[in-house]
This record gives C-alpha cells, structure tokens and sequence, in this order.
C-alpha cells in the first residue's frame, strides 16, 4: 500500500468517525439534558436516537485494529423515565432461558457510557481507537443495551406498557 492509499483510508476513516461521532454527541447531549424533559419526550427522544445509532453503527469501517490509548472511564447522568424504567427481557434471543428484568435507566446510561468514552477518544486525534470502542461495544455491550430497550420504549411512547415493580 503506497502513501496515497493510506492517506486515502485515513481520510475515510476519520470521515466515518466524525459522521458517527456527531450521532454519538447528539445521544450524550440529549441523556445530559434529560432531567429538563418531561417523561414522554425522554422515551420518543431516546427511541428515535437509539434506532439512528444501532443503524449508524453498522456503516462504521471494520477491520480497525485500536492502539495502546485506553479511554478514560465516564459516569452517566440520571437517566430516569419514571415508572416504566423496568421491562421483562429475554436475555439471548436464540437460547431458551428465563425471563430476566431490564431496566431503561440502565441501559440508556451504559449506551451514553460506551459513546462518551469513544467521542472523548475521537476528540483526542484516536481517531482509529474511537472507531473500535463504537464497534466493539455495538457487537458487545452498547448495542445489546439499544436493541434491548428499544422494544420497551416503543411500548411506553404507545401507550401499551404497564409499570413493573422490580419483583416480578
């Protein structure tokens, strides 16, 4: 591969990151800012935004191998939508199992986690780094969280979810 070609691939690279960094800061913002929401918004918002990213993600290069730059551990904000935080939840889909509790809160913060962590390694030039934490966390941990949560907030904005106490 001459210079041309990795100058090119750098270029792309960072071009992919930034459109999804740009999605990654609109999520954060908006989980920063939910206390100022009331509830509905709080669950419309995080749908819609949790649909483009789960989507957005799948568009990010592959095969980008991180450097040795660890990124640097962030808390979440509150991220409360009221009596709907808990939801029954199959864990894995394709293995038959117990029904496990979810919960909203939970999962729209370790979403913010895993996004926060690799727009502060995007701002810092890691560029590369920031591309593996969103694919790596989509395959494993981010991603499950947004597909998870999507089908309960898609019941709260229509009406059709009932509150859950913690005990099933």
């Amino acid at each position: 591969m001459d210079q041309t070609d990795r100058a090119f691939q750098a270029a792309d690279l960072r071009t992919a990151a930034n459109a999804f960094g740009e999605l990654a800061d609109r999520y954060c913002r908006f989980v920063e800012g939910m206390a100022r929401l009331e509830p509905a918004e709080r669950a419309a918002g995080a749908l819609c935004l949790l649909s483009e990213l789960l989507a957005a993600a799948t568009k990010l290069p592959a095969h980008v191998a991180p450097t040795e730059v660890e990124a640097v551990r962030v808390e979440a904000p509150p991220c409360d939508l009221g009596g709907f935080d808990c939801y029954y939840e199959v864990f894995d889909p394709y293995v038959r199992d117990d029904i496990v509790i979810g919960s909203l809160s939970d999962d729209l913060a370790d979403v913010y986690v895993d996004l926060r962590e690799g727009l502060d390694l995007l701002n810092n030039n890691h560029v590369a780094d920031a591309v593996w934490q969103w694919r790596f966390g989509h395959a494993h941990s981010w991603g499950d969280h947004a597909a998870d949560s999507i089908r309960a907030l898609h019941r709260v904005i229509t009406g059709r979810a009932r509150e859950l106490s913690r005990e099933p």
